[in-house]
């Protein structure tokens, strides 16, 4: 890989029950949005479901993280160890790209934004989930019967090295 060898990254190990949700800054895409009406795609709930995924092990560790505000290694090498990584639709899920085998990525999103699940397609070893939550709030009903028992049924799966998992495919 291109980016990984370039930052030598390559020896960076996915860290088992490492949790990564990507918190995005609040921002207005053009002139003619009124940030009254709310910020498209904006999650403000995302301390709380840290704070529960945080409870799902003794051995999860969940990072709540805005990667504009990190150097490019440091997002890279955080994405490297990550194990589940959870995030709104948007530029930012791209990362998987760079993810281990094994890794898998949780989308806030809709049926309707369909592209993170076919870039999914492409890596043999990647997995993607579609969500519930979009813009607004993650329902805590969501949160305590969907994505909660999600991640714990991710990290408690065993890892097995790429070869295998595209071998068993």
């Amino acid at each position: 890989n291109f980016f990984v060898d370039g930052f030598g990254l390559q020896d960076v190990k996915m860290q088992q029950g490492k949790v990564t949700i990507i918190d995005r800054k609040p921002y207005v895409s053009h002139p003619r949005v009124d940030p009254s009406r709310g910020i498209a795609r904006d999650l403000t709930n995302l301390d709380e479901l840290r704070d529960k995924l945080a409870n799902v092990s003794e051995t999860t560790s969940v990072k709540l993280v805005r990667l504009e505000s990190m150097p490019f290694r440091e997002q890279l090498k955080l994405i490297r160890e990550t194990h589940v990584l959870i995030g709104n639709h948007g530029a930012g899920l791209t990362f998987m790209f760079f993810m281990q085998a094994n890794a898998t990525v949780g989308e806030f999103g809709s049926d309707a934004n369909f592209m993170m699940n076919e870039i999914a397609k492409w890596m043999p070893d990647a997995k993607h989930h579609l969500l519930p939550g979009a813009s607004g709030i993650v329902a805590k009903q969501d949160m305590d019967e969907i994505i909660v028992p999600w991640v714990k049924e991710e990290l408690s799966k065993p890892l097995v090295s790429p070869s295998v998992a595209s071998e068993a495919a």
